[in-house]
């Protein structure tokens, strides 16, 4: 779909929402919910309880702010992504400064992920 035909359709969901129309609002969530999803699943790279509890975060911040949303400027999803990016990121920073260590080494949680579905496929 054309960027101007997506922002058109966006915009009419984002008034209907506004209106209180909850298909419309459906509509929005079934249309980026994976792809938010996904975005925090491979930016917490494995801790899939931190990806799912940013992923409600956002979607909540959603409702509160979707007069904010400006379908001209991007698509739902990638406004869902930005919101769930600042939220990671400021998880990540209390959860450093609450143990005053650094954070995680990600890559080892992937290893090990990886390692794990090698086993079990061999």
């Amino acid at each position: 779909m054309p960027a101007s035909e997506r922002a058109l359709r966006e915009r009419d969901l984002r008034e209907a929402v506004l209106r209180g129309d909850v298909r419309a609002w459906q509509t929005l969530y079934d249309g980026a919910f994976a792809e938010v999803l996904a975005y925090l699943q491979w930016r917490c790279a494995g801790l899939h309880d931190v990806a799912e509890d940013i992923t409600q975060e956002t979607w909540l911040i959603a409702v509160r702010r979707m007069r904010t949303f400006d379908p001209a400027q991007a698509p739902f999803a990638k406004w869902l992504c930005g919101i769930a990016a600042k939220l990671l990121r400021n998880y990540f920073r209390v959860k450093q400064a609450a143990t005053n260590q650094p954070l995680p080494d990600c890559a080892s949680v992937v290893n090990t992920d990886l390692e794990r579905r090698e086993r079990s496929e061999r």
